[in-house]
């Protein structure tokens, strides 16, 4: 089963980096999405797949915007798959979910040094060298965030990383739906 699904994301990842190269749209269907049950929901999922690792989650209120759920849920999946293969072990993965200046917040946060300057420039590039044969990371073709970048500019997002106090940090910003009220003006 473990290699079937990993065979499975291989296939998916290389059929994403196609549409993208060809200049094709990933299909991203918009509607309203309610973040914070989004974000739960893949938390939970990371939380039961690997139960060793804490998961910490920090909601700040209610978030809608408009997004494919499945697609977005694919760039959290990558962000906290990161976090796992990439930080100091048996130290927690965090993620925040805040809103702020018209838009929804999510940040990642594992504990981990500061990613070389000469890497973080090509960070959103595929087939990474940094990424492939990590030992760490043995199936990492280096495609996961070249697709989530991807994902995100669809939903007129931004996806970050920064360093601080040793810490590794993945933010996504996405506009917050405009939801339009119900009955007259």
């Amino acid at each position: 089963q473990s290699s079937s699904n990993r065979m499975q994301r291989m296939i998916g990842q290389v059929l994403d980096m196609s549409r993208i190269d060809r200049g094709l749209a990933l299909g991203v269907t918009l509607e309203a999405v309610d973040l914070a049950a989004l974000v739960e929901d893949m938390v939970e999922e990371a939380r039961l797949a690997y139960p060793t690792i804490d998961y910490q989650l920090r909601i700040d209120g209610a978030a809608m915007v408009m997004a494919d759920s499945g697609r977005l849920g694919q760039v959290l999946s990558n962000l906290l798959s990161n976090a796992r293969h990439h930080g100091v072990p048996n130290h927690p993965i965090a993620t925040r979910l805040w809103t702020e200046d018209g838009a929804a917040c999510v940040s990642i946060v594992n504990a981990g040094a500061a990613i070389p300057h000469e890497v973080e420039s090509g960070l959103f590039n595929p087939f990474k060298r940094s990424s492939l044969n990590n030992p760490r990371n043995r199936t990492g073709m280096g495609l996961g965030l070249y697709i989530a970048a991807q994902i995100v500019r669809e939903h007129q997002g931004e996806i970050a990383y920064r360093h601080e106090h040793g810490q590794v940090v993945f933010t996504v910003r996405l506009p917050l739906a405009k939801m339009e009220r119900a009955g007259p003006t």
